[in-house]
């Protein structure tokens, strides 16, 4: 079984999204994905270097979206590690 929670927001044309994954069974972890329309930007296993590093591949693509990057970044800061 899994779980998963997702946000995005359209910026020029394209969604940026962040998704986190958790599953259950047979190995217990939690995943972080970040998309640009349909190209994964980031992809990893959700722990502190991997917030870290999310939240800076957010902000290179977002550095002119001030507000899609602070929504964006707040939803991953809500994800416990």
């Amino acid at each position: 079984m899994s779980r998963a929670v997702s946000v995005g927001q359209t910026v020029d044309g394209l969604r940026v999204g962040v998704s986190i994954t958790s599953s259950r069974w047979p190995d217990p972890r939690k995943t972080v994905q970040i998309t640009v329309g349909k190209l994964v930007a980031y992809g990893g296993v959700w722990d502190a270097d991997s917030r870290t590093k999310a939240e800076a591949t957010l902000a290179a693509i977002l550095s002119d979206q001030p507000d899609a990057l602070a929504y964006l970044t707040r939803a991953l800061e809500e994800v416990p590690l």
